[in-house]
């Protein structure tokens, strides 16, 4: 039995954690971690050090993403937001 951890989304957090002072979140990233992980440890090191990311602008994938309602939604399904083999990210509405 396996499990891989996600954010609700199944796209990554990239965030300080709220209410914490020092701790930083890089998580849910279902899977595809293993890829990104070196842009994601060089943008989390300049948020750490810099307080923010230069190398790629990471503020769609902060926490409050999902108290906001404010999605992720690329243009592929593969980079964001929608439900696999759906078009309109709502469960269950086929391609």
């Amino acid at each position: 039995m396996s499990c891989l951890a996600g954010s609700p989304q199944h796209l990554a957090i990239l965030d300080r954690a709220p209410g914490v002072e020092g701790l930083y979140i890089a998580a849910g990233f279902n899977g595809t971690g293993f890829k990104t992980g070196p842009a994601v440890g060089m943008c989390m090191a300049e948020l750490i050090l810099e307080g923010k990311a230069f190398t790629v602008d990471i503020n769609a994938s902060r926490l409050s993403r999902f108290e906001e309602n404010r999605p992720l939604i690329g243009e592929h399904e593969y980079t964001g937001g929608k439900e696999p083999g759906t078009q309109s990210g709502e469960p269950g509405l086929p391609r």
